[in-house]
């Protein structure tokens, strides 16, 4: 899903590839429970290495296996990322992540998410102004 920078043309004539362009961030659901591994493989740029990829952390609240190319970012879960340094090496990871994934795996890529969602930030937030507030009224400030 999304733009193809490269010539993707070899990759669409496959039977089991589907090129289905950029789509609404509502459906990205419904798509993430159709395939098997999520892939980020970005070509390596200065923007990429900066990037820190919000798919990332979508693709690993899925529990799908992940396989990305190295960056700085990726490189912070590789503990539940398949980091590729090759075309090979990519390949082989998606092989893997196909044969070997398991409940355990799964559960652990969501486990390393949970606590990055914009409700669990909102509630941590609510409850250091809650502290603060009280500090404040304990001091007896307005």
């Amino acid at each position: 899903m999304g733009h193809a920078s490269v010539d993707v043309g070899d990759l669409a004539r496959l039977p089991n590839i589907k090129l289905v362009g950029p789509q609404p961030y509502e459906s990205l659901p419904g798509w993430a429970k159709a395939f098997d591994v999520a892939i980020i493989p970005y070509r390596l740029n200065q923007q990429v290495l900066n990037a820190n990829p919000l798919k990332l952390r979508e693709y690993l609240a899925t529990g799908k296996p992940i396989v990305s190319v190295p960056t700085p970012e990726v490189e912070r879960f590789n503990s539940v990322v398949a980091v590729a340094r090759s075309r090979e090496g990519f390949l082989a990871a998606i092989q893997t992540a196909l044969t070997d994934d398991s409940a355990a795996l799964s559960a652990a890529r969501m486990a390393v998410v949970s606590e990055m969602s914009w409700e669990h930030r909102a509630l941590v937030s609510l409850g250091i102004a809650r502290e603060a507030l009280t500090r404040r009224a304990s001091r007896g400030g307005n």
